[in-house]
């Protein structure tokens, strides 16, 4: 009875014309990018695989590079050091690669993709060159990846990947991708600047965002710069609509990036070489250096007693110190003081600093009661 009922229905039902032959209702669908290069790219973009395009753009460096970097500069990097230890060797010029990337998030998590990525080196003392890969849908992510792997690890050359805040989120992020795709992980030596430059200037300002350095240290225009807060918004509309004006403006600002690191790069190669005269220029903390400085030769004087420039590094720590000492630091004088004393056996000038010391903090509501034991024994040692 109820197979007949249904049979009943079914009949019923084809009759109506509610089941085949009837036209259905078209469905509004937003368009999406085809593969290829969309027109309003510009011709500078390539296609360099699926939903992958590509493009290589040259910019002037803001500041000079030098011949050859100063071995100071795995003090303020030092990431470097570990490379100068195993090869002997700061790394050349044409050794480094400024990486970044925009992404459509900032977690980092297993959902976060990147989709551009732009990968700088230098070509002269005044140029390099820049190339950039975009991802136009997230069925291109394998295609992207490879393209962006080919350029970040050649086969032929050991690059130095530069980044700024890249060791926790950009090259986390791009091994999580390649996990995800299926694809071996990179393996890639990395000098990350986030951490020398806060050492320098988390003291003198409100944030040490590479966008607030270059603006305010560098003194780079980035008026009308598209910010990269706004990437994900903008990759997201662009996968609804196919428009691709506003992601070409978060391009401009991922090469502006890249632009910056370098010059961020050659600032700290530029303080390495002569602080004392950079002190002035790019507005470090003066302590924060001459701390730094010291630290690294106590730290890793086997290692740097092998340099042929030892005895210059250790007279430049001490002149730090003392500039860092006459701009009112304390921590300067008593490392001066220790020095002059135990080191140098330089018991006037290790008094001289007690002394100075002593009369900085003179009212203070933490006053150093080892200072007045300091001098005493100094006078002692004196007679």
């Amino acid at each position: 009875m109820k197979e007949g009922r249904l049979q009943e229905r079914l009949r019923r039902i084809r009759q109506s014309g509610a089941g085949e032959g009837r036209p259905s209702s078209p469905v509004s669908r937003p368009e999406k990018p085809q593969p290829g290069v969309p027109a309003e790219a510009g011709p500078e973009w390539q296609e360099a695989g699926f939903q992958t395009l590509k493009r290589s753009v040259t910019v002037d460096i803001a500041g000079i590079l030098p011949e050859v970097f100063p071995p100071a500069l795995s003090i303020l990097v030092p990431d470097l050091f570990r490379h100068q230890s195993s090869t002997g060797r700061l790394p050349e010029a044409g050794e480094y690669c400024f990486f970044d990337l925009e992404t459509t998030g900032l977690s980092g998590g297993a959902g976060t993709v990147a989709f551009l990525a732009a990968m700088g080196r230098f070509t002269s003392l005044l140029q390099m060159r820049v190339d950039q890969f975009l991802l136009l849908d997230y069925p291109g992510e394998s295609s992207f990846l490879e393209r962006v792997l080919e350029t970040l690890v050649p086969e032929d050359t050991n690059l130095i990947i530069v980044t700024y805040n890249g060791k926790t989120f950009d090259v986390p992020l791009l091994r999580t991708r390649c996990l995800m795709n299926g694809m071996r992980p990179p393996a890639i030596f990395q000098a990350d600047l986030l951490h020398p430059a806060r050492r320098l200037w988390k003291n003198i300002l409100p944030n040490c965002s590479q966008s607030v350095i270059e603006t305010e240290i560098l003194g780079l225009d980035r008026s009308g710069d598209t910010g990269g807060a706004e990437a994900p918004d903008i990759w997201f509309d662009f996968l609804k609509t196919g428009k691709i004006h506003s992601l070409t403006g978060i391009c401009d600002h991922n090469i502006k990036d890249i632009a910056g690191l370098a010059r961020l790069f050659t600032a700290l190669a530029d303080i390495a070489a002569d602080p004392l005269s950079g002190m002035e220029r790019y507005r470090f903390d003066p302590e924060a250096l001459a701390l730094r400085w010291r630290r690294f030769l106590r730290v890793h004087k086997p290692l740097a007693q092998g340099e042929s420039g030892f005895s210059e590094l250790c007279q430049t720590a001490e002149k730090l110190l003392y500039e860092a000492g006459s701009r009112g630091s304390a921590k300067a004088l008593l490392y001066l003081a220790m020095d002059a004393e135990w080191k140098n056996r330089d018991y006037a000038k290790a008094l001289e600093y007690t002394e100075a010391l002593i009369a900085m903090r003179e009212g203070a509501e933490d006053p150093h009661p080892g200072l007045e034991k300091r001098r005493e024994r100094l006078i002692g040692k004196l007679k």
